[in-house]
C-alpha cells in the first residue's frame, strides 16, 4: 500500500476502477459463465428426460393395445406343430397360391430349415411357368401380409421368343418363432 500513498487522488480512483473490472471480468469467466453454461446444459437434459418420460407415459396407456397387436402377430409367427410339419405347410400354401392363380409349377424344391438363434427360417425353391399377368397375381398372393412368406429372389425368362409365356425361378422363405 505504499504505492498508493504517491499516487493522486485521480489515479487512485483509475487504479480502484481497474481492479474493479479486472475482478469483476474475472469472476464472470471463472465463476458466472460457466455456472450459466451448466445451468443451460442441465435444462436441455430435463427436457430431453421429460420428452422421454412423456413418450413412455403414451405407451404405458396404450400398453392393452399394444399388447393384444403383439399377441395377434407373433401367432402368425409361432411355429405349429415340428419344423417339417411347417415346411409341408409352406410348401401345401404354395401350391394351392398356385393353382389359384393357374400358375405350372414344374420344380418345387424345399431346402433345408435354417435354425437360428431365435426363429427358424423355412426357404422353397420354385420354378414355374405362366403369362406374366398371372405370375405377377401369383406373386401378389404370395407376398400378401396373411400369408407371410416372402419372395426373396426372382428371375423371369420368356419361355420362347415372342411368347407370352415366361419362365420363373423363385425364392420363397417364410420366418417362424419356436
Amino acid at each position: 500500500m505504499n504505492i498508493l500513498k504517491h499516487l493522486s487522488r485521480r489515479e487512485k480512483i483509475i487504479f480502484y476502477i481497474t481492479i474493479s473490472i479486472i475482478a469483476i471480468n474475472l469472476g464472470y469467466s471463472f465463476i458466472f459463465r460457466p455456472l450459466l453454461e451448466k445451468y443451460k446444459q442441465l435444462n436441455q437434459e430435463a427436457l430431453a428426460k421429460r420428452i422421454m418420460l412423456e413418450k413412455a407415459q403414451r405407451l404405458i396407456s396404450q400398453k392393452d393395445i399394444i399388447e393384444r397387436e403383439y399377441n395377434k402377430l407373433s401367432s402368425s409367427f409361432k411355429l405349429t406343430g415340428s419344423a417339417e410339419e411347417q415346411m409341408a405347410k409352406v410348401l401345401s400354401q404354395i401350391e394351392s397360391t398356385a393353382t389359384k392363380e393357374s400358375i405350372t409349377i414344374s420344380n418345387m424344391r424345399p431346402q433345408p430349415i435354417q435354425d437360428k438363434k431365435f426363429y427358424k427360417r423355412f426357404v422353397v425353391e420354385l420354378k414355374c411357368e405362366a403369362d406374366i399377368n398371372r405370375l405377377f397375381k401369383f406373386f401378389y398372393e404370395l407376398e400378401n401380409p396373411a400369408s407371410l412368406l416372402k419372395i426373396e429372389s426372382l428371375k423371369l425368362n420368356p419361355k420362347a421368343a415372342q411368347s407370352s409365356i415366361f419362365e420363373a425361378s423363385i425364392l420363397i422363405s417364410k420366418l417362424a418363432i419356436p
